[in-house]
Formats: structure tokens, C-alpha cells, sequence
């Protein structure tokens, strides 16, 4: 993959409505994807992800996660122009607008450092093979094995990637 990273001080925010598509994507997001606007908005969320991700079906994955839980992290390869990729924490916040009984979701993305997104980028290579070879229940299966043998939860996973201090994922993305 041809990724590239920004500094781990910087944050991307998009916006998803109730039924997955991206509503919104803010100044900084655009400038270092190279996406357009009018290109994204109104699309499936997973226009986000690089290829092998979105071919993967990860948007499928993670959606019902989402809509269930109101605050939900994900590791993710993001799709740039020219065929580029990024490696990042995202964050999931329900909000509700006026009168939506639906939630809508806030996705702030931080860049992995770059010696954590060879970690990740090892490991989603392993599940996108297994997803390949055997579909994706195995690929999901073998990640939620993978965490619960190391006795993790995706947070817990996500800090000892990361080599962070911090025991809450929320103060990473107040860096």
C-alpha cells in the first residue's frame, strides 16, 4: 500500500447520517485526502476506505457497531486521491439534530503513528486474506479471537497500538 501519514496531533471530522452516507467532511479532511466534496456527500460511508477495506466490507462490519453503542473507535486504511492510503484511530459519537429520532454520526480521525500503522497494516492484511479465503464471519471471528486471546477490548487493543500513557482513548484524540 502507498500510505502516507500526517503528525498525530491532527484530527479530520466527516459527519454520517442514519443511513450510512456521508453528510459532511470538514476543510482539513478534504485538503489531505484530495476528495472532493460534492464527489463524497450523499455516498456510502465506506468511500472513506482504501480499496481493500472497502472491498472487504468493513463499512458492513462497523455500521451496526455504530448505531448501537453511542461513542465506538475503529482502526481504518482511508482512501486518498491517486490510489494513496492512510492508517488511523477514527472515534464514533451518536448526535441528534432537530426533530431526528434517528442518530447521526460524528467520526473525528487521528493519524496512527507511523511505527503503529505497520502493526495495523500486518494485521488488517491478515484479516483481508482470511476475508478472501473464507469470508467475512471467519475475518471477524478470527479479530474478536484475536482480542479476546490477548484479553482485550477494541479500545484496549487500540491503546497498546497506539504506545500510549493515556488509559482512555478519548484524552489520544484531545492530543
Amino acid at each position: 500500500m502507498n500510505c502516507v501519514q500526517l503528525g498525530v496531533y491532527d484530527k479530520l471530522k466527516v459527519r454520517i447520517n442514519e443511513k450510512g452516507q456521508l453528510i459532511f467532511a470538514d476543510n482539513a479532511f478534504l485538503e489531505f485526502t484530495g476528495l472532493e466534496i460534492d464527489d463524497i456527500v450523499g455516498e456510502p460511508f465506506k468511500v472513506l476506505f482504501d480499496k481493500d477495506f472497502e472491498e472487504g466490507g468493513y463499512d458492513q462490519m462497523l455500521f451496526p457497531y455504530m448505531v448501537q453503542k453511542k461513542k465506538f473507535y475503529f482502526l481504518m486504511s482511508g482512501r486518498m486521491r491517486q490510489g494513496k492510503c492512510y492508517w488511523a484511530i477514527a472515534r464514533s459519537t451518536h448526535y441528534f439534530t432537530n426533530g431526528n429520532q434517528e442518530p447521526r454520526f460524528l467520526v473525528e480521525i487521528k493519524m496512527l503513528p507511523e511505527a503503529s500503522a505497520q502493526v495495523v497494516a500486518d494485521l488488517f492484511a491478515k484479516l483481508i486474506e482470511i476475508k478472501r479465503n473464507a469470508g467475512t464471519e471467519y475475518a471477524v471471528k478470527y479479530f474478536r479471537g484475536y482480542l479476546e486471546e490477548n484479553g482485550m477490548t477494541m479500545e484496549n487493543f487500540a491503546l497498546k497500538v497506539l504506545g500510549v500513557k493515556e488509559k482512555k482513548l478519548d484524552k489520544y484524540f484531545k492530543i
